[in-house]
This record gives C-alpha cells, sequence and structure tokens, in this order.
C-alpha cells in the first residue's frame, strides 16, 4: 500500500490528487494541441463542479484557468482565454507575515500576563491594593499550576515561583488561603425536583 505521505505534495491540495493526475496527464501524454485544448476544457468543467453557482462569473473562471496553469507547473501548452500567471511571483516568499513570539517565559504555564501582573504589583505604591494584588496573583498561579502539572501545587512552590518572577521584589513567607467555592448541585437538584412545577401555558 502506498500512503498519501509517500506521493508528491499536491500544488493545490483543494482539487484533491485526482485533479491533479488528470493535468499531468494532459500535459505530459496528449501530444496534439487540439486534443490538449480539448481536454484542458473537460478538466476546467471539473474544477468548476466544486463551485458550480460561481461558473458563471468571468474572475472565477480566470481563477480555475490560472489554477490549471499552476497545477501543470506552467508546463500545458493550450491555448488560455485569459493572461497566463506568473509563476515566479507565486514562489515568493510572503511579507509581513505574523511572527511567533520572542517572550522567553520562565514559566510558561503561567503565561506572559502573570509577568506584567507582578510587574504591576512592584509599582503599585498602596500597600492594602498591592496585598489584594498580589493574593489575586498568587491564586492565578494556583490554578494555572494545577491546570499544567500532574503533581500537588505547594505553598512553597508557588512562593518560590512567585519570587523569582519578581526577581526578589515580592516575597511571602505565607500564601493566603486559596478561595473555595462550595457548590452541592444534587441537593440543589433533589431540592428543584421535588417541587410541583407547571410547565404549561396558561391561556
Amino acid at each position: 500500500m502506498i500512503y498519501n505521505t509517500q506521493k508528491e505534495p499536491m500544488i493545490i491540495p483543494e482539487y484533491g490528487r485526482n485533479i491533479q493526475n488528470i493535468i499531468t496527464y494532459i500535459t505530459n501524454n496528449i501530444d496534439s494541441k487540439e486534443e490538449r485544448n480539448r481536454a484542458a476544457q473537460t478538466a476546467i468543467n471539473l474544477m468548476s463542479q466544486q463551485n458550480p453557482q460561481m461558473r458563471n462569473m468571468p474572475e472565477f473562471m480566470q481563477k480555475i484557468w490560472d489554477h490549471l496553469y499552476i497545477l501543470s507547473a506552467g508546463k500545458l501548452d493550450i491555448d488560455y482565454p485569459y493572461p497566463l500567471p506568473d509563476l515566479n511571483i507565486l514562489h515568493k516568499p510572503r511579507k509581513n507575515t505574523l511572527g511567533y513570539s520572542n517572550n522567553n517565559l520562565k514559566y510558561h504555564f503561567y503565561g506572559k500576563n502573570i509577568e506584567l501582573m507582578i510587574e504591576k504589583a512592584i509599582d503599585l505604591k498602596d500597600e492594602e491594593l498591592k496585598e489584594k494584588y498580589i493574593t489575586t496573583i498568587v491564586n492565578y498561579m494556583r490554578m494555572s499550576y494545577k491546570i499544567w502539572n500532574d503533581d500537588k501545587v505547594s505553598d512553597d512552590i508557588i512562593i518560590k515561583h512567585l519570587t523569582e518572577l519578581s526577581k526578589g521584589l515580592l516575597k511571602l513567607e505565607k500564601l493566603p488561603e486559596a478561595p473555595r467555592i462550595e457548590r452541592n448541585f444534587t441537593k440543589d437538584f433533589r431540592k428543584f425536583k421535588g417541587k410541583n412545577h407547571n410547565y404549561s401555558n396558561k391561556r
């Protein structure tokens, strides 16, 4: 068995391998230009069937013919109804592409935002506000650590990481108690189930 990964890569994957094979065959195996023209028109019909509602649009058909030329790597010698695209332009590297972030995060599971929050906490002058802000930070660090790590998070780890990320400017001897949200859905559901509800529309 030959897997697709072992075959030549498809130039325009949207058309599938069969279309590409047809165009390759027309390009390499049909000697008569007249026959190539007829075969190319058949290929164009097949390609346009993927968007039949747009077949009557001139710009759409020109796009299909451009794709035919591209799929043949510019080697298909036929009478094209439109100017041929420049293959060199197609292979030029794209400009203004979005690059990857170069942020070097010490602990990726906290993310960049936590480092920005720590910087903000360092600059706060209001001690009461600063304490509340640090509490928010360490609670977020607890949550993020639990999500990304299998091992149990300890207060010592969070304190150590906070000290490192703040370059020693934020130090805690003890973490504030983690917030607990208790929800007894089973109990609430039983109370709801035990009541008589009438959902019929009264007219």
